[in-house]
């Protein structure tokens, strides 16, 4: 964003967070503009059509949000989080059929990529534990056949009373904490 705009962006700010009037110690005070500043952007701000410049009963200038003001900034010309939505004063858009119908359409492909996608992270999520359930039980094979070769027990050993000591331990990695919690547990 410019400077030019993003000095307007501040003047429109001030006024809007001011009821969308402001006087210049309001916007001053908002801006942290100077004098000179203010004296500076005023006209420049009006001469735009962003805002109008009328006194108040004092003599003091006082900017008020024109439409084309409120309008630029709908549009996102200085940020549309300048109005917030009680600001909006109840604004209807106007779309053609044709707009409204490519808006619509454009919802629906949305809502259907996201539903797509969320069926795709189930899937992913359900494989995940399948390949740590096999993962685990890799895992138990690998340390029973490694009791069994080591000659802790005989190769006739019911694998059964192998498999239950080699789940024993504190030290198990995780996929066998969680093949031994499914498996033993449930």
């Amino acid at each position: 964003m410019s400077v030019n705009k993003k000095r307007k962006k501040e003047f429109l700010q001030a006024v809007v967070q001011n009821g969308n009037k402001a006087n210049v110690t309001q916007i001053r005070s908002e801006t942290g503009f100077s004098r000179n500043q203010i004296d500076y952007w005023f006209p420049r701000v009006v001469d735009d059509g962003l805002i109008e410049k009328e006194y108040d009963e004092r003599d003091r200038r006082v900017a008020t949000l024109t439409d084309k003001g409120r309008t630029a900034i709908q549009k996102g010309d200085f940020g549309r989080e300048l109005l917030r939505e009680e600001d909006t004063g109840g604004v209807d858009i106007t779309l053609s059929r044709a707009e409204f119908e490519n808006v619509v359409e454009r919802i629906e492909k949305l809502e259907n990529k996201t539903q797509a996608q969320r069926e795709q992270i189930r899937d992913f999520q359900q494989n995940q534990n399948y390949l740590l359930i096999t993962v685990g039980v890799i895992q138990l094979w690998i340390r029973t056949f490694k009791t069994i070769l080591e000659g802790k027990y005989s190769i006739y050993s019911m694998i059964e009373q192998v498999a239950d000591e080699a789940l024993q331990g504190d030290d198990l990695p995780q996929t066998l904490k969680k093949y031994k919690k499914e498996r033993y547990e449930d």
